[in-house]
């Protein structure tokens, strides 16, 4: 019973379920010929086969191999030359299936070729291009191909985009392949690559991008220029006042070192007028200066909302592009679900299969394991019995060397009862005698 047990876990243990190991699309350049494979691995070895195959038109040939456990089972026949003004698709189906305990095991591979020709690039930005530091700036890049390549970008060898802290990418990828620099940083003063892949191979075209110190804007220049005139006329009205204050204060000092009587007080009167005229017109230049220093607080806020409104504007293209990219990444995924849900039901089946294996394995374990756990019950109850015999054993030995003793001990002291009772007679005796 036991080695039946373990022939038929070593059987589970052994098979596996027959699968493809062979892709389900295959690329031919137009003009050219190809080879359409269809492998599968198993264990039993798997039985593959062709459906609806024009065996006249295609002569297939196959090679057997192992990989583990495993055996695999591969079929291939050339085709070609094709063109792409014939058909551009070509759909070839193959059946793998293997046995196991009296269950067939069997799936089905469509695969598909498609005719076309690589990735190359046809146009775009020059090898060197030159960028404005803190300005936008756009890297073209065009690939021609059959499937259509598919764009991407590179900076240093790392992918693009890259997000910052926020979440917010300065590069992005347009619907053209082209790609979009929002604010061009001494980070992106190295090479760009731009790569077109497609079924057939993956073509990289390297730009070089300098960036170069951006010049002012006219808002930026414009309120420079009109904070340096202010500046100058203030410096300029400041120079006429401590002119005209030091010809009066001159003026003073004279007509009171020279004036008398009423000419004495008319010029103290004249003199404390010009201080108060020249008190005015300090409080006039200091409200002068508080104004042309409100005025360019209100431009510099001014030029600052402009600036926020732009980012604003910026964070918002940036968001519709990604949200369009988003929507071609979902377009992109209902069109692969279809495609995938065939192997999705296949591998489902695969999982079902294996559960019921794993749970056949797992009775048969639990057999076994309560057979073990049974026989050692049994040796346990053995060495318990044997244990209390030898107790037993060891008790009656016990009792009978205590008996021995006792009884020893007993004959010992009726010697000597009877070896004192002999000398006190014969003390008696000669006592009597005497």
């Amino acid at each position: 019973w036991y080695q039946r047990r373990v022939r038929v876990i070593s059987s589970v243990l052994e098979f596996e379920e027959v699968h493809f190991i062979t892709p389900d699309k295959m690329y031919v350049e137009d003009g050219n010929t190809g080879l359409v494979k269809c492998g599968a691995q198993g264990s039993p070895k798997p039985d593959v086969s062709w459906i609806s195959l024009d065996s006249q038109q295609y002569t297939s040939s196959s090679t057997e191999g192992t990989k583990g456990l495993a055996s695999t089972v591969e079929l291939s026949f050339p085709i070609g030359p094709l063109y792409l003004n014939e058909s551009g698709k070509y759909t070839f189906t193959c059946l793998a299936k293997n046995q196991h305990r009296g269950v067939e095991y069997s799936k089905i591979r469509e695969i598909e070729v498609i005719v076309g020709y690589p990735a190359k690039w046809i146009n775009g930005t020059w090898p060197v291009v030159e960028a404005t530091k803190g300005e936008s700036s756009v890297l073209a890049c065009q690939f021609s191909g059959i499937p259509t390549p598919v764009v991407s970008w590179k900076r240093n060898g790392v992918n693009l985009p890259i997000l910052d802290d926020e979440g917010n990418a300065n590069h992005v990828v347009q619907k053209d392949g082209a790609l979009l620099i929002s604010e061009a940083g001494n980070s992106d003063h190295t090479m760009f690559t731009c790569i077109g892949t497609n079924g057939f191979n993956s073509a990289p075209k390297d730009i070089e991008v300098i960036v170069a110190k951006g010049v002012m804007t006219v808002g930026e220049a414009s309120g420079l220029s009109i904070g340096i005139i202010l500046l100058i006329l203030l410096i300029i009205l400041a120079m006429i006042l401590l002119y005209r204050h030091q010809r009066r204060r001159k003026k003073v000092d004279v007509a009171v070192s020279n004036g008398n009587g009423i000419d004495s007080v008319y010029a103290n009167c004249k003199a404390a007028e010009i201080l108060k005229e020249e008190e005015e017109a300090k409080r006039r230049a200091e409200e002068e200066r508080l104004k042309e220093e409100q005025r360019r607080k209100e431009e510099e806020e001014r030029r600052k909302r402009e600036q926020e409104e732009a980012e604003r504007i910026r964070r918002e293209a940036e968001e519709a592009e990604r949200l369009r990219q988003e929507e071609e990444r979902l377009r992109k995924e209902a069109e692969e679900r279809a495609r995938f849900e065939a192997e999705e039901r296949a591998r489902l089946e695969a999982e079902e299969q294996a559960r019921r294996e794993a749970e056949e394995k797992a009775m048969l374990e639990a057999e076994l394991q309560a057979k073990r756990e049974a026989e050692e019950a049994e040796r346990l109850k053995l060495e318990e019995e044997e244990r209390l015999r030898k107790e037993e054993e060891e008790r009656l030995r016990l009792e009978a060397e205590e008996k021995a003793r006792l009884e020893a001990e007993e004959k010992a002291r009726l010697e000597a009862e009877e070896a004192e009772r002999i000398r006190l007679e014969e003390e008696e005796k000669a006592r009597l005698e005497a």
